[in-house]
């Protein structure tokens, strides 16, 4: 039995209300997302781009299927995630993205993040990294 398990026994009904709703809340704000073009981060896969596909919550965190997506390396010319998904990079040269594949399924997700034009165009100008 996981540790969700077993918060969820200790949870009165009133609380346990309370977390389905927070939880179809935040499903709603993702489903917006469907069929853009994100980064993701997960817990233990690292991090991906590509267009978001489908969206499952396991546990506290989300399983994710990317279709045409590459994983992010290691990138330069944006400090964080968050600039890359909105600015790209500054320095494509220095990134290692992978080559773009298919579909992937990624699960332990912590993060997703809408990615600009701008930034789609930078990301996907990015030499594919590989031997």
């Amino acid at each position: 039995m996981g540790n969700v398990d077993l918060l969820i026994q200790k949870l009165s009904a009133d609380e346990l209300l309370k977390c389905k709703e927070y939880i179809k809340d935040n499903m709603k704000a993702i489903e917006k997302l469907i069929g853009k073009k994100v980064i993701i981060r997960s817990y233990g896969a690292g991090v991906f781009y590509g267009t978001l596909n489908e969206v499952e919550t396991v546990q506290d965190k989300w399983m994710v299927e990317l279709l045409n997506c590459r994983r992010l390396w290691r990138w330069a010319g944006a400090c964080s995630l968050s600039q890359l998904a909105m600015e790209g990079t500054k320095k494509p040269e220095e990134c290692l993205f992978t080559m773009t594949q298919m579909s992937i399924v990624v699960s332990s997700v912590v993060e997703i993040s809408e990615c600009t034009d701008v930034a789609i165009e930078s990301i996907e100008n990015v030499r594919e990294w590989k031997i």
